[in-house]
């Protein structure tokens, strides 16, 4: 994805995007993040779709008057949390703080089950998932930091 393409996407997001935190459900006992855009513009959804890789366009949802209207989500965990600390430090201060929201519930989500990560990889007690360890780990911290420089 290039600069420019992620600026277009960011904006969308901005604009017309939505992200949510979603309290378990069914057999899930963790919060769900998510991110969506719903609109009338297909074309759209599907360059947002091309550019970023991820995600399903559902739809249309045609009501009895408008145009109808399409969805295109994301609801793999690992790839909203991408997403959202992708488009992060393009966002203003309101959809920053959902997206923090978010990624705290999303990040804290193995407290819930100890023995267990988000990702249902077996850890110990009181430990990080070693599987999960990866190099989005420093930017999540930025963002819950409020973007300030984290020391060791």
């Amino acid at each position: 994805m290039n600069t420019q393409d992620l600026y277009w996407v960011a904006g969308i997001l901005e604009g017309e995007g939505c992200f949510s935190l979603r309290p378990p459900s069914g057999t899930s006992k963790i919060d769900r993040i998510s991110v969506q855009v719903r609109m009338t513009d297909l074309d759209v959804l599907e360059s947002i779709q091309r550019i970023i890789g991820l995600g399903n366009i559902t739809g249309p949802e045609i009501k009895e008057k408008g145009k109808p209207i399409w969805v295109w989500q994301i609801s793999k965990q690992t790839d909203v949390a991408s997403v959202m600390m992708t488009v992060y430090p393009l966002m203003y201060s309101r959809r920053r703080e959902k997206i923090r929201e978010c990624l705290n519930a999303w990040m804290g989500a193995d407290q819930q089950n100890p023995n267990f990560c988000r990702k249902g990889h077996r850890k110990q007690p009181g430990k990080r998932c070693i599987v999960c360890v990866n190099g989005h780990d420093l930017l999540y911290k930025m963002i819950i930091n409020g973007g300030k420089e984290l020391v060791s």
